[in-house]
């Protein structure tokens, strides 16, 4: 009896040592106009030459960072990551139980935009990750991929390297009225950015269909207040002021 008491008791321990909430803090990063880059944190590299990084189950306290950027090379048909940078290395303390979302600035400041409090029921275990729950285990998540909103909601913006397949695919095809068709086909599935926009419509030859393209885009555009820089894809005033007349009424 005695000993099926002792036994009872240390079953109870266990059960609590583990039901105890995880006290694992994460950190998502980008870059602020969502450039390539690289992540080391205490030593450990993450090289998956990504927009931003979300890397879960950190120890709470203090981490050195050093973010190492990347510039997108065409080559022939194809782009690679070129001419590394270290655009910021320093330290960051993690509260526990906490995601901090940080950006590097222009300036090379690690800039903290939101902290958010996460039930370690539902935290992330780690992996690279999309919306549809893929998991190759190697400790990087975009999930949270994309810029923040005026409600601190997360807009996943599209992939770099689907952003560089699409504009292979755009530029492989002959003729601008099926590039129209092939640039329409992804705006309607993701969002994207201004800079991005510009560089779709420079794959363009006809100023009618760049100025087609730049309305459709305009509402899977998540920067809006950027997109005057898209105005630098047309050769004519009028194609400027049609497009700036078609946003003031959107």
């Amino acid at each position: 009896m005695k000993k099926s008491i002792i036994t009872f008791v240390l079953s109870i321990l266990m059960i609590s040592v583990y039901a105890k909430p995880q006290r694992t803090s994460e950190i998502t990063i980008r870059l602020h106009d969502n450039g390539v880059f690289n992540l080391k944190i205490d030593n450990k590299l993450y090289d998956q030459y990504s927009t931003v990084y979300t890397i879960p189950n950190l120890r709470p306290g203090e981490h050195y960072i050093e973010v190492t950027r990347f510039e997108r090379i065409k080559r022939g048909t194809s782009f690679s990551f070129d001419h590394p940078r270290i655009v910021f290395s320093g330290s960051v303390n993690l509260p526990p139980r906490t995601r901090i979302v940080a950006e590097v600035t222009r300036g090379g400041r690690l800039n903290i935009i939101d902290r958010v409090a996460l039930n370690n029921n539902h935290q992330n275990q780690g992996g690279y990750g999309n919306y549809n729950g893929y998991n190759n285990n190697h400790g990087y998540n975009n999930n949270y991929s994309g810029y923040q909103n005026s409600n601190n909601y997360y807009i996943p913006v599209m992939d770099e390297r689907d952003f560089i397949a699409l504009c292979a695919t755009i530029e492989n095809t002959s003729f601008d009225s099926d590039r129209l068709v092939i640039a329409k086909q992804a705006l309607a599935n993701n969002y994207v950015t201004s800079e991005q926009v510009l560089e779709i419509l420079n794959l363009f030859s006809f100023e009618s269909n760049k100025l087609d393209l730049a309305k459709y885009a305009y509402k899977s555009t998540i920067d809006k207040e950027r997109y005057f820089i898209v105005n630098n894809a047309f050769s004519f005033s009028s194609s400027k002021r049609e497009l700036n007349e078609y946003i003031s009424r959107f």
